[in-house]
């Protein structure tokens, strides 16, 4: 190459950089350069090269140089080459995407662990998991990979997390919550979404550990993510009284009636949203009002019993009792897929027709909508959702104990007392008795179940388990109250 070749090429590679710089090329490390014999150009880039794995089935790989051949563009031809080279870029793009993709087994990527973990409700041999959980185990998975798609490859291989997995994992959830996001998926994530989500993405990787022999448990776990203030907001005692009004206007309307039913369980007895959906007429003892399921819980939750308030059970009875006083078969959930709709509001505004399939129960998301309805229609607060409901049932039932936090625990379901604990900050504890229900002004401040420390009590007075099973709620309390 002659010395005026030499200032040409020169050239050319400024002009390259330059319009490297236009096009964004960020992901690639790509040089220019000529042919000596040819005079054309040649852009050299590397790729990944598996070469096995070691000794921890970790793949093994190094760099290879490459080389692009412009076999139609010659040193002297720098316009040709400003005009195709977003053409040519996409073409390494693609082979060194597939480098990676190609070093290992299929066995060793995400995507492959990703399929099973989303697709297979049952973990760890008898763990069932909600068709809820196994969506969102399959956003938090795709939010990432997408994420590792543009920004750092190698950790789409699951051997790769070994080193530098929790500073991989640290940009992302940083990521997800800035607004400089060039994924497809942009919404900028709240304290509580990135440390749901971060929960999600832990727990496909200590899954791996029981999938993947010599696999570490724990590999992202103790990463601080943004500290999460928990919401205990409750209902102010305004919206209490536009709640109330609003259940006794429309209890037995067409329209609202069967969220009504749902709504006053749930303020009531302080269970979930999916608790409240999923209640099954086989769960419920009509004698003793007590309805006994498994709650939710961290692979499968635990059983819980609760009793049902009389003014809630008149609401419901139908629906769990027929006509002739035996138990329902005829269906399999409490609360099914029962609507009433108004074909033509203007012309036919009475015109309801009834919608029902009693083979699957009302889901959480028509409750949602519907809860939002109510909000609206009230002119309730902002920030209320149906959890709100579970919130008010804890800080009264504080109230009403004077901060019992183990018994109040254990109403809701919390093996964790700092679940609760968090609540007594909003709570004024008094000894004086604040009533829980809604509509009953003058319960006593007892409990509203038999507990298990109310159950060892109770046998250290002489009670057998047979005898203990026939008392109330009220008759234990007194008992272990006079002590005899």
């Amino acid at each position: 190459m002659n010395q005026r070749d030499k200032k040409q090429l020169q050239k050319v590679r400024k002009l390259f950089k330059k319009e490297i710089a236009k096009l964004k090329v960020n992901d690639l490390k790509l040089s220019l350069h000529a042919d000596y014999k040819t005079k054309k150009l040649k852009i050299v880039y590397s790729v990944l090269i598996g070469l096995g794995a070691d000794l921890h089935n970790k793949p093994i790989t190094k760099k290879k140089t490459k080389y692009l051949y412009l076999k139609n563009v010659s040193l002297y031809e720098h316009e040709v080459l400003v005009v195709n080279l977003p053409k040519f870029i996409e073409r390494i793009r693609t082979e060194v995407e597939n480098s990676y993709k190609s070093i290992g087994t299929s066995e060793d990527k995400i995507s492959y662990w990703h399929q099973i973990y989303v697709t297979q409700p049952m973990r760890n041999g008898t763990v069932e998991i909600t068709k809820k959980t196994l969506k969102n185990d399959n956003l938090a998975l795709k939010y990432l990979t997408e994420y590792l798609e543009i920004y750092d490859k190698r950790y789409l291989n699951i051997w790769s997390w070994l080193d530098g997995g929790k500073k991989c994992m640290t940009k992302f959830l940083r990521y997800k919550k800035s607004d400089n996001q060039t994924t497809k998926n942009k919404k900028v994530w709240s304290d509580g979404t990135t440390k749901t989500m971060y929960g999600h993405i832990k727990g496909f990787f200590n899954w791996l550990h029981h999938q993947v022999e010599g696999y570490p448990y724990g590999l992202i776990s103790n990463i601080r993510v943004t500290p999460y203030k928990p919401n205990t907001k409750s209902f102010s005692d305004y919206e209490v009284g536009q709640i109330k009004n609003f259940i006794n206007e429309y209890k037995d309307s067409l329209e609202w009636g069967w969220f009504i039913k749902m709504l006053v369980v749930m303020l009531e007895t302080g269970v979930r949203i999916s608790e409240v959906c999923k209640m099954k007429v086989g769960e419920i003892n009509p004698q003793n009002m007590v309805w006994t399921f498994i709650g939710k819980g961290r692979y499968g939750g635990k059983e819980r019993s609760v009793k049902i308030p009389t003014y809630v059970w008149d609401m419901i009875e139908e629906l769990v009792v027929s006509e002739d006083g035996f138990k329902r078969t005829d269906k399999e959930y409490v609360f099914h897929a029962l609507f009433y709709k108004v074909q033509d509001k203007v012309k036919y505004p009475n015109s309801w027709i009834k919608t029902e399939d009693k083979s699957v129960h009302i889901s959480d998301e028509a409750f949602r909508k519907r809860f939002k309805m109510m909000v609206k229609e009230l002119g309730l607060g902002e920030g209320l959702t149906p959890h709100t409901c579970r919130r008010y049932f804890i800080t009264e039932m504080l109230k009403k104990t004077n901060g019992n936090i183990p018994l109040v625990a254990e109403l809701v379901g919390h093996t964790d007392w700092s679940m609760v604990k968090r609540y007594t900050k909003s709570v004024l504890l008094d000894s004086s008795d604040v009533n829980v229900g809604l509509f009953d002004s003058n319960k006593v401040s007892i409990p509203i179940m038999i507990t298990k420390k109310m159950r060892v009590q109770l046998k250290d007075l002489g009670y057998t388990e047979s005898k203990i099973k026939t008392l109330l709620p009220e008759q234990a309390h007194e008992i272990i109250q006079r002590g005899f």
